[in-house]
C-alpha cells in the first residue's frame, strides 16, 4: 500500500486537456435510415446543362447539412441534441450539481453541450436496489425510430432549406425553381461511409427555356461512422463484462490510502496509538477529484492507434497502478481512445459514517481490551461520470471526427457496481406525431410582417428564415427585397403572412448570423410588424502568444513581455458566448496552435457579446517529478519519526492548470474587424512535488479577470 501525501494527487492540470478534446459544435441536426439495401448505390439523375448548376447546389447543400448532422451527433453521443423531443422523442434530465443523477453530462464542464450515458446506474445515487442502464441510440432506421440514421434525416428535412435559401441567387440569374413535391432525405451508414439520398422535385427553366424536373440528390460523407459506433459499443460491451471503471478506481483507492489526513481514508487498517485519525467527507471528495483528474486520462485501450504500453517501474505497486489501466482491445483499429473525467461532481458516502467526519473504531481483544488500538475500515459508495472519446482522424479527408459518449463509474459496499444479467440495449422509441399546427387551416391571425436588416451595415438582409415556434414549429416563410418602386415596402426585405395562434417564440435566423429568438403571441385576425436587426458572424484570424508569470512574492500578479510559442508548445483555445437570453443558440469556438499545428494562424468565429475564454497550455514533452521522502514527528534523537516516499511522477504530455476567463467583445470593435490576438499564462513545468500545490495557485491569480488588462485579446 503506498504512503501517499495530498501534494501526490494535487496536481492537475489535466483538466486542461479538456479543451483539446472539446467538440467544435455546430449547428442542430437530424436523421433517419433504412438497413435492407445498405450497400446500394444510386446513380445521378441526368439532366441538362442549363440546370446542372441548381442540381449541384442542391446536392452541395445536402452535403453541408448532412456533415453538420454527424458532426452534431458525435458531439453528443449519438443524438443530434439533447435539449428537444422533436429528432430523439426523448427528454434527457439534467443535473450540473449532482450529474450521477442524470442522463446527461455536460463536456466540457460548466458548459451547455450534453452527452448521454452510454452506461449508468439508475437513479438515486443512494438506491437500495439498484441497476444499469443506458441511453446508448441505436445506429440502423430498423432498430428505432430514434436511430441515428433517423436523426439524420429529420435533421436534413428540416435544415436543407436553410441552405438553399429559397435559391435566391439563381433567381438573380433568371432561373425559375418551384418545388414540385415534398422534401425526404434517407441515411445509410454503411461499412466505410455514411450516404445521404434525398427525394426533393424542383420545376427548374431559365428564361423562355423548357421545364425541366428533377427529384433526386446524393451526397456521400468519407466517415466510418459503422466503425466508430461499434468501437463505442465494444468499449461499453468490455466495461460492463470485467466492471473496468469500477475495479480499476478501487485499485487506485488502494494505492493513495493510508492512515494519514492528507492521504485517502484505508479500506482497513489497525494502528497501535492512543491519538486518532480523522477525515473529512468534504477533503476525501476533493482528494478523490484530484487523483481522477490525473488517473482516468491514464486509461487506455489496447490495439487502438493511440496505445502505448504501460510505463514500468522498480516499485511493484506503481506497475499495478498502471497495469490495470488498459482495456482489453481485442483487435487492432485506426481509431484513438481518450477517457477524461473532467472535476465534475462526485457522488461519496461511507458506511456507517454519520456527519461529515471519519473517525476510527476502537477495537475490543479478548485480555488485551486495554491497548489502544484504533481500527480504520471504510467502506466507500462512490459514483463519477467519464467521458470517452472515439476519434478517426482519416475521416472527412483526414480532417477527423469525433464520436463522445460518457460512462458512470460505481462502487457500491468497496465493489464495482455489476450485474451478470445486465445488458446494455439501444434505446427505441416511438416517432414524433405530424401536427396540422402550420397547416393553411390553422394560420388564422391577420397579417404579420417582419422586417430584417444586417445589424453591421444597417442595410436590407434577405434570405431570413421566420420561424414561429409554439405546440409545434411552424416555418413561416423567408424574407425577400421588394424591388417594386411603387410599392409602401420598396427596398426592404421583409415576409408579410399570417401566423398560427397561440403564444410561443418567434425564431429569426439565417446561416452566417446569430439567431434571434423572442417571446411572440398571435390572437385571431390581429396584425402585427416586427423589425430586427441580426448580427453577422465573424470569421477572424486568430494568433496567441504566451507570457511568463512573474512570481508570487512581491511581483505576485504579473506577467512578462509576449513570446512565440516553443517547439513543444501547444495552446488550445475555447470560446463559448455567455447567452444572454433563454433559447439562444450556442455560439462556440475552438483553436489549436503550436506543434503539429501547419498554421500560426487559425478562424475563430464570435458576434457581439459576453464570452468565456478558456486556454489549455499542454507542454509537449517528458515532465518527470523525482522520488522524494518525506518524514514527520518524531521525538529526541529522531525516535518515533515516520517516512514515506513519493514515487516518482512522468508527464507526457504535461498540461499547465486552465487559463480562463470573462471577454466582453463589442460591436463597435468587432465589425470591420479581421485579426485578434490572445494570450495565455505560463511558468516552469514541476521539478519538485510542491511545485504541484504552487502550479495552480500561480495560475488561480489569473482566472476570473484579475489583472485582466495583461491578457486581454486585442482585436484588430
Amino acid at each position: 500500500m503506498i504512503k501517499s501525501k495530498k501534494s501526490q494527487i494535487t496536481a492537475f492540470i489535466i483538466i486542461g486537456v479538456v479543451l483539446l478534446f472539446s467538440t467544435a459544435l455546430v449547428l442542430y441536426i437530424k436523421g433517419q435510415v433504412s438497413a435492407p439495401a445498405r450497400e446500394v448505390k444510386v446513380a445521378v439523375e441526368k439532366v441538362p446543362n442549363e440546370v446542372q448548376p441548381v442540381q449541384q447546389f442542391v446536392t452541395d447543400c445536402l452535403e453541408s447539412v448532412s456533415k453538420e448532422a454527424l458532426v452534431l451527433i458525435g458531439a453528443h453521443g449519438g443524438y443530434v441534441s439533447v435539449d428537444s423531443r422533436e429528432y430523439s422523442g426523448f427528454t434527457f434530465e439534467k443535473n450540473d450539481l449532482s450529474p450521477t443523477e442524470a442522463d446527461v453530462i455536460a463536456f466540457p464542464p460548466s458548459t451547455k453541450n450534453y452527452v448521454p450515458y452510454w452506461e449508468y446506474m439508475a437513479k438515486p445515487d443512494n438506491c437500495e436496489v439498484c441497476y444499469l442502464s443506458s441511453w446508448r441510440p441505436p445506429l440502423y432506421r430498423t432498430e428505432g425510430a430514434n436511430s441515428i440514421e433517423s436523426q439524420v434525416d429529420k435533421y436534413v428535412a428540416a435544415n436543407l432549406r436553410m441552405c438553399l435559401n429559397n435559391f435566391a441567387s439563381f433567381r438573380k440569374e433568371g432561373y425559375s425553381i418551384t418545388e414540385a413535391g415534398g422534401l425526404r432525405a434517407t441515411t445509410f451508414v454503411r461499412e466505410n461511409d455514411v450516404l445521404v439520398m434525398l427525394n426533393y422535385s424542383l420545376d427548374v427553366s431559365k428564361g423562355e427555356g423548357e421545364k425541366i424536373t428533377m427529384s433526386l440528390y446524393q451526397a456521400a460523407l468519407p466517415v466510418g461512422l459503422k466503425n466508430v459506433y461499434e468501437m463505442a459499443k465494444r468499449i461499453i460491451d468490455i466495461s460492463a463484462e470485467s466492471r473496468f471503471l469500477g475495479m480499476n478506481t478501487l485499485n487506485l483507492i488502494s494505492g493513495f490510502s493510508s492512515v494519514d489526513p492528507d492521504s485517502l481514508p484505508p479500506f482497513g487498517d489497525l494502528k497501535f496509538s492512543t491519538e486518532s485519525v480523522t477525515w473529512s467527507k468534504k477533503a476525501v471528495k476533493e482528494l478523490l477529484a484530484q487523483m481522477l483528474e490525473v488517473y482516468v486520462p491514464a486509461i487506455q485501450m489496447e490495439g487502438t492507434k493511440n496505445f502505448n504500453s504501460p510505463a514500468r517501474f522498480d516499485d511493484p505497486i506503481m506497475n499495478g497502478l498502471y497495469g490495470e489501466m488498459v482495456l482489453p482491445g481485442q483487435r487492432v483499429t485506426n481509431l484513438n481512445v481518450n477517457f477524461m473525467y473532467l472535476g465534475w461532481p462526485i457522488y461519496l458516502d461511507f458506511k456507517g459514517a454519520s456527519g461529515d467526519t471519519l473517525r476510527p473504531s476502537t477495537l475490543e481483544m479478548p485480555v488485551l481490551n486495554l491497548l489502544p488500538f484504533k481500527d480504520y475500515r471504510s467502506v466507500y459508495d462512490l459514483s463519477y461520470p467519464v467521458i470517452v472519446r472515439v476519434s478517426d482522424p482519416s475521416a472527412f479527408s483526414r480532417k477527423g471526427y469525433t464520436f463522445a459518449f460518457a460512462m458512470e463509474t460505481n462502487i457500491r459496499n468497496n465493489d464495482a457496481i455489476s450485474d451478470e444479467f445486465v445488458t446494455f440495449p439501444a434505446i427505441g422509441g416511438e416517432a414524433i406525431s405530424t401536427s396540422e399546427f402550420c397547416s393553411d387551416s390553422q394560420r388564422n391571425s391577420g397579417p404579420i410582417s417582419v422586417q430584417t436588416y444586417d445589424a453591421e451595415t444597417g442595410q436590407p438582409l434577405e434570405g431570413v428564415n421566420v420561424i414561429f415556434k409554439s405546440s409545434q414549429q411552424c416555418s413561416v416563410g423567408i424574407t425577400e427585397v421588394d424591388y417594386n418602386e411603387l410599392s409602401e415596402t420598396y427596398g426592404t426585405a421583409s415576409i408579410t403572412a399570417k401566423f398560427p395562434v397561440g403564444i410561443g417564440t418567434l425564431i429569426i435566423s439565417k446561416p452566417g448570423y446569430v439567431n434571434i429568438n423572442e417571446m411572440f403571441a398571435t390572437s385571431v385576425d390581429a396584425s402585427d410588424e416586427k423589425t430586427f436587426y441580426l448580427a453577422p458572424l465573424k470569421i477572424l484570424n486568430a494568433t496567441i502568444t504566451k507570457k511568463r508569470i512573474i512570481g508570487l512574492g512581491f511581483s505576485a500578479g504579473l506577467l512578462g513581455a509576449p513570446e512565440a510559442l516553443g517547439p513543444n508548445d501547444i495552446i488550445i483555445l475555447g470560446i463559448e458566448k455567455i447567452n444572454q437570453s433563454p433559447g439562444e443558440d450556442p455560439l462556440v469556438s475552438m483553436a489549436a496552435f503550436g506543434a503539429g499545428i501547419n498554421s500560426s494562424r487559425q478562424e475563430i468565429t464570435l458576434s457581439p457579446g459576453q464570452y468565456k475564454v478558456t486556454l489549455a497550455y499542454i507542454l509537449n514533452q517528458t515532465v518527470k517529478i523525482p522520488e522524494e521522502e518525506i518524514c514527520s514527528g518524531g521525538g529526541p534523537f529522531g525516535i518515533g519519526k515516520q517516512c514515506s516516499k513519493i514515487p516518482e511522477l512522468v508527464f507526457k504530455p504535461y498540461s499547465f492548470p486552465t487559463f480562463e476567463y470573462e471577454w466582453d467583445v463589442s460591436a463597435e470593435e468587432l465589425f470591420g474587424s479581421s485579426e485578434v490576438e490572445f494570450f495565455t499564462a505560463y511558468t516552469s513545468p514541476p521539478s519538485r512535488h510542491d511545485d504541484l500545490k504552487t502550479i495552480p495557485a500561480m495560475f488561480g491569480m489569473f482566472n476570473n479577470n484579475l489583472n485582466y488588462p495583461q491578457y486581454k485579446p486585442v482585436i484588430s
